[in-house]
């Protein structure tokens, strides 16, 4: 902190101040901070209010950066359950488990069978090789 014949600046306060106004600062020197001389930074105007007050602007802005970084963390961890969420369902879904089983359906392995005995016309036959008695040109001299 700064002193005079008493406190007059909390240097956190200066250094919230100067933070909050970078664009402003940014105009006076060549775009880049890194650009500013001595006789630029000089030349800001900084308000200062009384000691007590910049003790308290500064307490809430920290505790405003705290709740904001709670914030984030909670989007974090929101969006990390949200994956997991999705990841879960759809191997629930993959199982066939997102809704209740009927113990009559029929296994798969045997709907599938059934499906390519219509589309062949004969068991045992792969669904790639033509039916002799529906071939698959049935237009073919």
């Amino acid at each position: 902190m700064a002193m005079h014949s008493g406190k007059l600046l909390d240097l956190r306060y200066l250094r919230v101040h100067l933070i909050a106004n970078i664009q402003s600062i940014k105009r006076f020197g060549q775009g880049l901070i890194p650009g500013i001389d001595r006789n630029t930074v000089l030349s800001i105007l900084v308000p200062i209010p009384p000691f007590a007050e910049q003790k308290r602007i500064v307490a809430k802005i920290e505790e405003l950066f705290s709740e904001a970084d709670k914030i984030a963390n909670a989007e974090d961890g929101i969006a990390r359950t949200a994956e997991r969420i999705n990841k879960k369902i759809l191997d629930l879904a993959i199982r066939g488990q997102l809704v209740p089983q009927d113990p009559n359906d029929e296994p798969a392995d045997k709907l599938l069978e059934r499906i390519r005995v219509s589309r062949t016309g004969l068991t045992g036959l792969k669904s790639d090789t033509p039916n002799p008695v529906n071939p698959v040109n049935p237009v073919e001299i």
